[in-house]
């Protein structure tokens, strides 16, 4: 699970009315591909996504799809210090009950340190009945305690670590036609190019 979110200056702050969660992307290890994107008059349509006109009907995709799918486990990258709580700071802005878990049931949080090695992490542990949530963030600064080899802990940096170390070109891996949107060019590329 990976969320996309439009802030037209500075970092996405979940409190701000107008830095909305403008695309959700899901997929499982059966195949599964969706991505929820909000309305959006410059972008052409696709088949394997859902379109909605305001952010809380698109987190109440969200929650359909989960239920829809039922996962066992939800894996995200940074999931517990950004996503998660983005997610549901957003929901309850808007009134939405997000039934994440298994039965519908709501998410459980709390504020949580998590030591690696020197470094302390301060995050919102987040708890999905019936499901297991798996931050690779954390895997990738557990790893490096010992291996120490990282260049960084974003999902790009590790990818294209582990990636080189198995021999695996970033083209092979994902193809020749794969665009990487820096954090700080989503809401352009938003306004201006979203079909990218």
């Amino acid at each position: 699970l990976d969320i996309e979110t439009y802030s037209p200056h500075g970092f996405p702050q979940a409190e701000n009315p107008d830095h909305e969660v403008v695309i959700v992307s899901m997929t499982d290890n059966f195949g599964f591909e969706r991505i929820l994107r909000l309305e959006n008059d410059a972008a052409t349509p696709r088949g394997d996504e859902d379109v909605y006109g305001d952010e809380a009907a698109l987190l109440r995709g969200l929650e359909m799809w989960i239920q829809r799918i039922d996962p066992d486990v939800i894996e995200w990258h940074n999931g517990f210090i950004f996503d998660a709580p983005y997610i549901l700071t957003r929901a309850e802005m808007h009134g939405v009950t997000l039934g994440l878990g298994r039965n519908s049931k709501p998410a459980r949080t709390w504020t949580s340190q998590k030591k690696f090695a020197e470094r302390d992490v301060a995050y919102l542990n987040t708890l999905v009945a019936g499901r297991s949530c798996i931050d690779t963030m954390f895997l990738a600064q557990a790893y490096d305690v010992y291996a120490r080899a990282l260049p960084n802990y974003t999902l790009k940096g590790v990818a294209d670590f582990f990636r080189q170390e198995d021999g695996v070109t970033y083209a092979e891996m994902y193809g020749r036609d794969r665009s990487y949107v820096q954090g700080d060019q989503i809401a352009r590329y938003w306004r201006e190019n979203p079909d990218e």
